[in-house]
């Protein structure tokens, strides 16, 4: 296929999402999360949550055929929560091994959009945008009032990638 920006509706069934929430809400109420004032998230990766390792792997076979690649292998997950009027995301271009990306929103009480090259995409809960997390820039301005939102961050690599390959490579 080969689309860098698609939007995937009800990427999950949904007891899969169900339980992913649930993991996600666990982690939160355990507090074992990085809390980005300055930005307004709350944050932390699969390796506290072990469903999100899961539902990564089981993202596979979508993420090949979206990106094109049949040769892509899972790298990580990361989850975020919005929680303040004033939380944004920074126009940046990511790092640390985050060519192929499945932004999944997995909770939301209305839509933030994301900004990519520009364009702007729209989802909700058990929806999904694609990007090319280290090619093109991406952000999202203000949260704005009465709104939480929480989204998971599946990314994917070919195989070759310094993420795999150079033990230096910063993976933060």
């Amino acid at each position: 296929m080969n689309n860098k920006n698609v939007v995937l509706k009800k990427l999950l069934d949904e007891e899969t999402l169900s339980s992913l929430i649930d993991a996600i809400k666990e982690v939160l109420n355990r507090g074992e999360y990085t809390d980005e004032v300055s930005i307004g998230r709350k944050s932390f990766k699969m390796d506290v949550c072990p469903k999100m390792k899961d539902v990564l792997y089981d993202l596979l076979p979508i993420a090949r055929n979206i990106f094109g690649s049949q040769t892509i292998i899972p790298s990580y997950a990361f989850f975020a929560e919005y929680y303040s009027p004033d939380s944004f995301l920074p126009k940046h271009k990511d790092n640390a091994g985050n060519v192929y990306n499945i932004d999944l929103c997995v909770y939301c009480d209305k839509l933030w959009p994301i900004y990519v090259e520009g364009e702007e995409y729209n989802f909700g809960a058990n929806e999904a945008v694609t990007i090319l997390g280290e090619d093109q820039f991406h952000w999202r301005e203000k949260l704005g009032e009465n709104n939480i939102v929480g989204n998971v961050f599946f990314f994917y690599l070919e195989p070759e990638h310094p993420f795999f390959t150079d033990p230096n490579f910063d993976k933060n």
